[in-house]
């Protein structure tokens, strides 16, 4: 029975330690509470970066402190990903109240800096995992050809 849950619901807590498997249910939450935000507040921009940046902050404490994650790098990318996010939130609600443009365009400026600035950092993690995945991708598709080189050089022979 539990290995027939784990099979039909382990895209739930695919990547988690087998004691934090609940962890994907707080992220919904976590989604569901900053979906309710927009739609409360909708007119009210200032307050609903506020709000979202202190759900994103509780959430980020709460994953640092817990590290849901069997790998301790993706524990690191879910912590600078939440803290780019609460720093994006919180800007936008601070470049809302700011009528002089140069603090406007200053604020947009480091809002792409640390969004990009976290797209770089992600990218430079993935490359060399992905770089391998290639390596052995070439390295099976030149052995599948060699086998069929093989092949063919000991059909030649057995003539």
């Amino acid at each position: 029975m539990i290995s027939s849950f784990k099979y039909q619901m382990g895209y739930l807590y695919l990547g988690y330690k087998e004691s934090k498997y609940y962890w994907e249910f707080i992220r919904i939450f976590q989604r569901i509470l900053i979906m309710s935000t927009f739609l409360i507040f909708f007119d009210f921009n200032s307050q609903k970066g506020c709000i979202v940046a202190l759900i994103l902050l509780v959430y980020a404490a709460m994953a640092q402190k817990v590290n849901p994650y069997e790998n301790i790098e993706v524990n690191r990318i879910e912590l600078y990903s939440n803290l780019v996010q609460i720093f994006t939130f919180l800007s936008g609600a601070i470049l809302q109240s700011f009528t002089y443009i140069w603090i406007q365009y200053f604020l947009l400026i480091t809002i792409a800096i640390f969004n990009l600035w976290l797209v770089f950092y992600l990218v430079i993690k993935m490359i060399p995992n992905a770089w391998n995945r290639f390596i052995l991708l070439l390295i099976r598709v030149k052995c599948i050809r060699n086998l069929k080189c093989m092949k063919k050089i000991n059909n030649n022979l057995k003539k």
